[in-house]
């Protein structure tokens, strides 16, 4: 595995090989604003740790399922594998739909290989 494509759809999919994973969650006001942040940091069995961040406007989460609202997504590698090295070290996403489609894309293009 040295592709971080493949460490986020494992992520997401509470894939075996994930040994530990510590979630953090805090909502602080900024301008009037509930802003939501969430920190959930996973643990692999080959030694890689990777850092997922999430952050949205309370605002934003009100609209109607009509409108992807923004919010802040990005995947990071923190600790690289033992035995490797992966790339990229980072992806970021700018909402959950255009997060969603990504994901979808990837598992579509890992079952034809």
């Amino acid at each position: 595995m040295n592709n971080l494509i493949t460490y986020i759809l494992a992520f997401n999919d509470d894939d075996p090989t994930i040994i530990d994973r510590q979630t953090q969650q805090q909502t602080y006001e900024e301008n009037e604003t509930n802003i939501h942040y969430t920190e959930e940091r996973v643990a692999f069995s080959n030694g890689t740790v990777i850092l997922k961040t999430t952050e949205f406007d309370e605002a934003l989460d009100i609209l109607d399922d009509s409108v992807c609202p923004e919010c802040w997504i990005n995947y990071e590698i923190i600790t690289q594998p033992y035995n490797g090295k992966i790339t990229p070290k980072k992806k970021i996403f700018t909402s959950r739909c255009q997060e969603s489609f990504w994901l979808k894309l990837q598992k579509t293009r890992a079952n034809l290989n």
